[in-house]
């Protein structure tokens, strides 16, 4: 009588410990078909590295351009221009999260905004899309995304 109950007693407790262990094997290979990304190699003791001075900005910023754009291309945009310590060399604009000619216009009001005193040039790159990735296209929107069946 006691032995049935140990066993279903070591069962309950070995399947719950046995899936939570599962979270800590190492993914060979995504749903989607990727390969897990290896993890960057990192040097101790190596040469002391300078944080660059002078940057160029190359974005696809689409703020304020439709109620579900992401704001972190000009999030960024301006941090990296109220930087103190950093020199802004020029900003491109591309087609991306919003057309071009909209993007531009973004830009550079923010340019202007955060650096009245010295605004960076924008140049505008690509007006539309480029060739398909070879994955596919990537979803635009992550509401917008749904998954392949």
């Amino acid at each position: 009588m006691k032995r049935p109950l140990l066993i279903a007693l070591g069962a309950a407790v070995a399947l719950p410990v046995l899936a939570l262990l599962t979270f800590a094997m190492p993914v060979q290979v995504w749903r989607t078909g990727e390969l897990a990304a290896p993890p960057l190699p990192l040097e101790t003791g190596g040469p002391e590295v300078a944080m660059p001075r002078r940057v160029w900005i190359d974005t696809d910023a689409a703020c304020g351009h439709a109620g579900d754009a992401d704001a972190d291309d000009c999030f960024a945009l301006l941090l990296l221009l109220r930087a103190p310590d950093l020199e802004v060399a020029g900003i491109s604009i591309v087609h991306g999260n919003a057309p071009a000619d909209d993007a531009e216009k973004i830009v550079r009001e923010l340019a202007a905004r955060a650096r009245q005193d010295q605004v960076p040039p924008v140049h505008r790159g690509a007006a539309g899309q480029g060739p398909p990735a070879a994955h596919g296209p990537r979803p635009r929107c992550a509401k917008r995304w749904r998954p392949v069946r």
